[in-house]
């Protein structure tokens, strides 16, 4: 049995009017890439790479799920892959990521 990752994107154009699209197919990340435009709040789930410093001094690092927001300055769709990346700076911070910091959110459906 195959387990998929569910993708949740939320766009939000003005309070309170937002869509969230949840892609099932390919071909919806096609649809979200047409309607997400630059100037959009978009938010959703993301890996981040988060480096943790032991008393000791010594590192580790591990892959976290995280939600951002983040205000859409560039978008791309990688149309071989159907990979959807929107780049711009985080508005909403949390424990992982600082508010106002640029961060890209790539999309993709699970096999």
């Amino acid at each position: 049995m195959h387990s998929r990752t569910i993708i949740v994107i939320v766009i939000l154009f003005f309070f309170p009017r937002s869509i969230t699209l949840i892609p099932e197919e390919n071909e919806d990340m096609w649809h979200a890439y047409n309607i997400i435009s630059e100037g959009n709040y978009v938010r959703a789930s993301t890996i981040r790479k988060v480096q943790q410093e032991t008393a000791t001094g010594s590192s580790s690092s591990n892959r976290i799920r995280t939600t951002l927001t983040i205000q859409v300055e560039g978008i791309d769709f990688d149309t071989q892959a159907c990979v959807l990346r929107l780049k711009g700076r985080n508005v909403s911070e949390n424990q992982f990521v600082k508010a106002r910091r640029y961060n890209s959110v790539i999309n993709a459906l699970a096999n």
